[in-house]
């Protein structure tokens, strides 16, 4: 891959700065995905407040709350059957 940049350019940059490179911006990605179903899953709690109201009565918190809608949700994914899905849309 280094062949390909010019000389200057390839010596800065060889495999091992490559591979953290891309280690770091995998990171960055993973992050970025958690955040934006942590955000999802904030969305729908804020959806379904009914429920929710009883189950704070009952003595739940919000993280709880969150945690279990997430899980219901990944749950949901999981199970879905993608091809039924595909025919769907």
């Amino acid at each position: 891959m280094c062949g390909e940049l010019p000389p200057k350019i390839g010596r800065g940059y060889g495999e091992t700065q490559i591979g953290h490179l891309a280690a770091v911006f995998s990171g960055l990605a993973i992050l970025i995905s958690c955040l934006s179903l942590l955000g999802l899953a904030s969305f729908i709690a804020q959806q379904r407040t009914k429920e929710i109201g009883v189950r704070k009565v009952l003595g739940a918190g919000m993280l709880f709350i969150t945690l279990c809608t997430v899980t219901f949700q990944a749950l949901k994914a999981a199970l879905m059957n993608p091809i039924k899905s595909l025919r769907t849309d």
